[in-house]
């Protein structure tokens, strides 16, 4: 038995790379299904889940990885700002071939 093996280009690494980097502005990145056997970055950005949103195909699935601050207590002047990163699975309503 064979096992399964798949192709990630280094652009993929970079963005995630970029994402997760609290020295970077992105802060979002697509990825999707190139052929059966590799991945594509389908795009990245700062513009936060709006940006995020605008790239998801319409008709294959995708995955992305989001950055987003949050300020979990705020008194006075004084804040306690918290990083929380979310894993998005896109499985748009229609139009997915079968076999993804």
């Amino acid at each position: 038995m064979s096992a399964l093996q798949f192709d990630v280009p280094l652009s993929i690494n970079e963005a995630l790379g970029d994402v997760r980097s609290d020295a970077s502005e992105t802060n979002w990145c697509v990825v999707c299904w190139d052929t059966p056997d590799s991945l594509k970055l389908v795009d990245q950005g700062s513009g936060g889940l709006v940006a995020m949103k605008a790239v998801l195909p319409a008709s294959d699935v995708a995955y992305g990885l989001l950055r987003e601050k949050f300020t979990w207590e705020s008194v006075g002047d004084v804040s306690a700002e918290t990083v929380k990163f979310i894993f998005v699975y896109w499985f748009p309503d229609s139009g997915v071939p079968l076999m993804r």
